[in-house]
Parts: C-alpha cells; structure tokens; sequence
C-alpha cells in the first residue's frame, strides 16, 4: 500500500483506518480509490472544514472526496 497524505494538511493517513468505516464488500473498490494518483484524499479534520467553510462546492462535478479518520 502507498503512502497518503492529507490533501489539505499533509497529515499521514493509514489505510487501516480508511477501510473501517466501509463495507467489507467494498474493499477491493476502496483500494483502488487509495491507490489512484488522481483523487486526493482529507483528513477528518479537514474533511469537516472543508464542508463547513466551502459547502457551494460541487464535490460531484468537481472530484470526489472521501472522510477518512
């Protein structure tokens, strides 16, 4: 597994704590969200800044971002 950092913070993330919080179904799907180069991952702390400060922002159109602990 690589290394992910916190798009906002640059926060180490684990992978462990990033797959708790879903399916176990899923978890071949959430891999390759966390190994892909082209989607950024948040923190909790920033994920829940993110939607408070920034709440117009089309998360649909414009990426896809994923809470992770």
């Amino acid at each position: 597994m690589r290394a992910r950092k916190c798009f906002r913070c640059g926060k180490d993330l684990r992978y462990s704590s990033y797959i708790k919080n879903w399916n176990p179904d899923d978890i071949e799907h959430l891999t390759e969200i966390w190994e892909c180069d082209y989607i950024e991952l948040f923190c909790c702390h920033c994920y829940s800044f993110k939607t408070k400060y920034q709440p117009n922002i089309d998360t649909e159109k414009n990426a896809k971002y994923i809470k992770i602990n």
